[in-house]
Formats: structure tokens, sequence, C-alpha cells
């Protein structure tokens, strides 16, 4: 995906294409930041560590028997105005 990031920067197009990117890190805040990505959906992977415990152990507590946990997946979105 910086493949991207650097063809949308040196074909002058940002702002002209929507283009979301996974995890936010240096680059892809700085593209966001240009407003060369329209979006960066994140994975919180520390809080979903911490759900998914959690839930393993309501599991092990409530025995076979009881309902399935459902969890769901945290995710962060960062926008070029947010960042």
């Amino acid at each position: 995906m910086d493949g991207a990031i650097a063809a949308t920067r040196d074909e002058g197009v940002g702002g002209r294409l929507a283009i979301v990117r996974n995890e936010l890190m240096p680059k892809t805040r700085a593209a966001l930041i240009d407003r060369v990505l329209t979006t960066v959906i994140s994975t919180p992977t520390a809080r979903l560590a911490k759900l998914a415990l959690e839930a393993m152990n309501r599991a092990i507590e409530t025995g076979p028997d009881a309902a399935p946990a459902r969890i769901v997946a945290p995710f962060d979105l960062f926008l070029p105005t947010k960042v």
C-alpha cells in the first residue's frame, strides 16, 4: 500500500481518490494529514486481546452449557480532520 501512497503523491490526485489504509503508522498518518488517504482503519490489538481474555474467563467460569460469548471486534477510524 505504500506504493499507492507514493503513486497518489506523484500523480497529484490526492483528494480525488478514496483510499483506505489499515493501521495508523507514521507514513499513513502523514498521508492522512496531506489528504492523500481518505481514512485509516486500525485494530486496537490490546483492547481486542482484553475482550478475548474476558470472554475466555467467562467461558471457564460458566461452563460448557453457557451461551457462546459475543465479542464485537473493536476498531478505530482515523480521518484527516481527526489526526
